[in-house]
C-alpha cells in the first residue's frame, strides 16, 4: 500500500510534466480501470501473499505463472481475441508443468494437507483476479485512446484503495509504523519507485496474452505478516 501511494504521487508528477490529454477519458473507462486495480492489485496481490504464506515461495511463485494463460483465455472469451496453435500448446505445456511440480513432494516443507489446499485456493483466486484485471484494462485501452500512463494511474489508485481498506478493517495497527519512517527512508522508497511511471508507458496496447497481467505490484510487505496471523 505504501509503495502504491508513492507510485501514484510519482505518476501524477510524470503525468503533469507530460501534459497528456484527458479528452478520451470517460466515467466508464475510469470505473473499469478502478475495478481492474481492485481485482488485479487489491484482491489479486492480497490472495498471492496468502498463498505465499501457506505454500511457500516455490509453489506460490510457480502458480503465479498461470496468470498469463488465464488472461489469454479470458481475452479469447470476452474480447474475441484469437489464439494461435502455438499459443494453445504453450498454455497446455504451462498447465502440465505447473501440475507436475505442484504434485511433487519436497522433503522438509512441513505443509499439512489443509495448508496445501488453502494455499492452492488462494493462488487460484490470485491468478484469476490478476488475469481479470488485465483483461479489463485491455478492453479499455483497445476501445479508447486513453494512454497507458493514465490507465495505470487509475488502476493503481483502485488497487491501493482496496489494500488500504483491507488493512484498516483487518489490522489498523499495521499502519502505525508508517508514522515513524525517517526522511531518508521516504526518499529511498520514492527514488526506487519513480521508475514505475516510465516503465508503465511501455505496456500500452500489446496483446494481453503477451503481457504481464499485473502491471504493478504495489503491496505493503506487512500484508504478508497480516496473513501469517490469520
Amino acid at each position: 500500500m505504501l509503495k502504491g501511494v508513492i507510485a501514484i504521487a510519482a505518476m501524477l508528477v510524470t503525468f503533469t510534466l507530460s501534459q497528456s490529454s484527458q479528452s478520451a477519458l470517460t466515467f466508464h473507462a475510469v470505473g473499469l480501470f478502478l475495478l481492474s486495480g481492485l481485482l488485479g492489485i487489491g484482491l489479486g496481490d492480497t490472495a498471492f501473499f496468502a498463498s505465499l504464506n501457506a505454500l511457500g515461495a516455490r509453489r506460490a511463485l510457480l502458480l503465479e505463472t498461470l496468470a498469463p494463460p488465464l488472461a489469454a483465455i479470458l481475452a479469447l472469451v470476452f474480447l474475441r481475441e484469437t489464439l494461435s496453435l502455438t499459443a494453445w500448446c504453450g498454455i497446455l505445456v504451462t498447465l502440465a508443468g505447473v501440475a507436475w511440480t505442484i504434485a511433487e513432494r519436497t522433503p522438509g516443507e512441513g505443509i499439512t494437507p489443509r495448508q496445501f489446499w488453502q494455499g492452492l485456493g488462494w493462488a487460484m483466486v490470485a491468478e484469476l483476479s490478476q488475469a481479470s484485471g488485465a483483461v479489463l484494462s485491455r478492453a479499455v485501452l483497445t476501445a479508447t485512446d486513453v494512454t497507458a500512463l493514465t490507465g495505470s494511474l487509475w488502476r493503481l489508485s483502485g488497487g491501493t484503495a482496496a489494500a488500504l481498506l483491507l488493512l484498516t478493517l483487518r489490522s489498523p495497527s499495521e499502519l502505525a509504523p508508517l508514522r515513524h519512517l525517517s526522511r531518508r527512508a521516504w526518499g529511498a522508497i520514492a527514488s526506487r519507485l519513480y521508475s514505475v511511471p516510465i516503465s508503465a508507458s511501455g505496456c500500452n496496447k500489446s496483446p494481453s496474452s503477451l503481457r504481464r497481467p499485473a502491471l504493478l505490484r504495489p503491496c505493503l510487505p506487512r500484508v504478508h505478516s497480516l496473513y501469517c496471523r490469520w
